[in-house]
């Protein structure tokens, strides 16, 4: 008799399949999987169960909308309604008192903070990666018939490149990883020592590289949000961008540790760039090679809304996007993915989650490509379509924009209102003076009273394009691409191209100006945080963050900007605390200095 060995798969019993993830087929792909304790010679049976294993690894992949879909536990990238740009300086909820943002925005997190409450969901990492192997260790049991083997090699490709991505999600928010390469039963002795940082580069390196073999260029039609190859060569360029940036690529840690080698590579090399370079190179030219390009149809008004929310094949640069159940889209608009809520613009079902700053807003440049200066949004009449970057008015919602039919009237009530004071006021809404677009569709909300989201933009070719400028730009500053590939970029957008003025001639100077390009480009799109964070410029996210009060005097109509909080970032916080509960239950998994 053969031995029964059960599923051991914590998210389902929390309910994530069914109220989360994405679908990649016809029907909903993540339909409930198997029962938990149902054998596994009972899931693997047929390509229909065993599929549906894959499907809970899928389920867990990067999504950064702030929506809390399955209760305080949800696996997204968020902090209980609070998405990772609330944590930068891009965004603040509207409601701060009430959400838990604030353990980053004030330096109090630690490793007793409890899951509901982190950005990062430690547990559910593993999860994912626990399923991917449960998938690829037994797919090739089902028994006859059974789909060809090159069909089945492609799914256990698409479960490899999930613990590739995983492993990169949290090497980025830890440093060096323990290391799990097989699904471990409960009588398996697991060692969770941390690999240095070197190690666990070239262990996701590697498995990415193993993913690539299997995979096609791309997925289309019903099929996208499949993991196809461009994605992992892709995400192997982010992971070597990451691995060749000032936190890691230096001799020194952050802060002082004993075990250094787990938190940075205790060398610093400017061959890491070049490695960075020469892998998104080859991404870049996978996908233009099969049919990826930026939306440019001469129109600059209308296309960056295209690149970043429309399904292919009118978005024809978006290569990853995680995408929501249909049973979402129909049962869950209730305001909690909304700049408003049903009850159009007063906050009562529904809570507001990415409220923008002026700092994010003064990143945008004027039209001919110039920085703006510190007073420019005070001025009168300061968002005149005409002079500022087209992306802002695709972005962000300001005081006299359009959502639909409604008009935006940011004067309604005082912005900079005492924090939690937003209770049955208009004021919560416009804490900042601003408002987010991006993302919405608002049409949706005359006819449902709500709106959804299409997909989460997980990897788009212009970031690709960024990343390959910012890796060129450190080993080989005059290259001739650097330019090429930023003005790609701002062509679409409808901005000048780039050198404007003197510095852009430099490498600080350009430096500075793809720093810049990334925070408008990818705005609200969860990178603006780990850039900084792996730039190690702790100190612009420990910086005070600003709105603008809109201001009526009868007819006269003045900005006025005001401190909305000051923040702080301590050193520690470059890297998140491991959960406590599992330091102490094995020696090996080192705690990040300072927690």
């Amino acid at each position: 008799m053969k031995q029964i060995k059960s599923i051991i798969l914590t998210l389902l019993a929390l309910g994530l399949i069914t109220t989360s993830g994405f679908f990649t087929s016809c029907k909903d792909y993540l339909a409930q999987p198997p029962s938990s304790t149902l054998p596994i010679d009972t899931v693997f049976s047929n390509i229909t169960n065993a599929e549906k294993v894959l499907a809970t690894a899928y389920s867990l992949v990067p999504y950064g909308f702030p929506a809390v879909q399955v209760g305080a536990w949800s696996f997204a990238l968020q902090i209980y309604f609070s998405p990772v740009s609330n944590i930068s300086d891009e965004s603040e909820n509207s409601w701060p008192s009430a959400f838990h943002n604030a353990y980053y925005n004030n330096g109090s997190l630690d490793a007793t903070t409890i899951y509901p409450f982190l950005e990062d969901k430690w547990l559910f990492n593993f999860e994912a990666i626990r399923s991917a192997y449960l998938f690829i260790e037994n797919v090739d049991k089902i028994p006859e018939p059974r789909p060809a083997q090159a069909y089945i090699n492609r799914l256990k490709a698409e479960a490899r490149a999930i613990v590739g991505i995983k492993y990169f999600e949290m090497f980025k928010r830890y440093g060096g990883m323990p290391w799990m390469n097989k699904v471990y039963s409960p009588n398996d002795k697991v060692d969770f020592t941390r690999l240095t940082v070197a190690q666990t580069v070239d262990s996701i390196a590697a498995v990415l590289d193993k993913a690539a073999i299997d995979l096609p260029a791309r997925f289309d039609g019903a099929d996208f949000g499949r993991i196809n190859k461009v994605t992992v060569l892709a995400t192997k360029a982010r992971l070597l961008l990451f691995a060749a940036s000032p936190l890691f690529n230096t001799a020194e840690p952050y802060v002082p540790f004993g075990k250094s080698q787990i938190i940075c590579y205790g060398s610093a090399d400017m061959n890491r760039w070049k490695k960075a370079a020469d892998a998104t190179k080859a991404a870049i030219d996978l996908a233009e090679s099969n049919g990826y390009k930026l939306v440019n149809s001469g129109k600059p008004d209308v296309d960056y809304t295209t690149a970043v929310k429309a399904f292919p094949p009118l978005n024809t640069e978006i290569i990853q996007g995680t995408r929501n159940l249909k049973s979402i889209y129909d049962a869950q608009g209730d305001g909690r993915n909304l700049p408003y809520s049903k009850s159009k613009f007063a906050v009562v079902n529904g809570t507001p989650c990415i409220m923008p700053l002026q700092n994010a807003v003064d990143m945008y440049e004027t039209v001919d490509g110039k920085p703006t200066t510190p007073d420019y949004f005070s001025q009168t009449n300061p968002y005149d379509k005409s002079k500022l970057d087209p992306r802002f008015f695709q972005t962000i919602l300001y005081h006299g924009s359009m959502w639909d039919i409604y008009p935006m009237d940011m004067s309604q009530s005082p912005a900079g209102v005492a924090l939690g004071d937003n209770v049955g006021r208009q004021a919560g809404q416009f804490y900042t003076g601003y408002y987010c677009l991006k993302f919405q569709f608002p049409e949706w909300f005359r006819i449902k009273g709500a709106t959804p989201n299409s997909f989460w933009p997980y990897l788009r070719l212009s970031d690709l394009y960024l990343m390959y400028a910012e890796a060129l730009n450190e080993v080989e500053p005059t290259n001739a691409d650097i330019k090429k590939y930023i003005n790609l970029i701002r062509s679409r957008a409808g901005i000048a191209q780039l050198p404007v003025i003197a510095t852009d001639n430099t490498q600080d100077g350009m430096r500075n100006r793809i720093r810049n390009e990334r925070a408008v480009e990818l705005m609200f799109e969860g990178h603006r945080y780990f850039d900084l964070k792996r730039w190690k410029l702790g100190s612009v996210i420990g910086a005070p963050v600003y709105g603008m009060n809109t201001v009526k005097n009868g007819s006269v109509i003045t900005f006025e900007r005001f401190k909305f909080e000051d923040r702080v970032f301590p050193a520690t916080m470059y890297l998140y605390p491991i959960p406590l509960d599992d330091v102490l239950k094995s020696p090996g998994l080192i705690q990040n200095p300072g927690y």
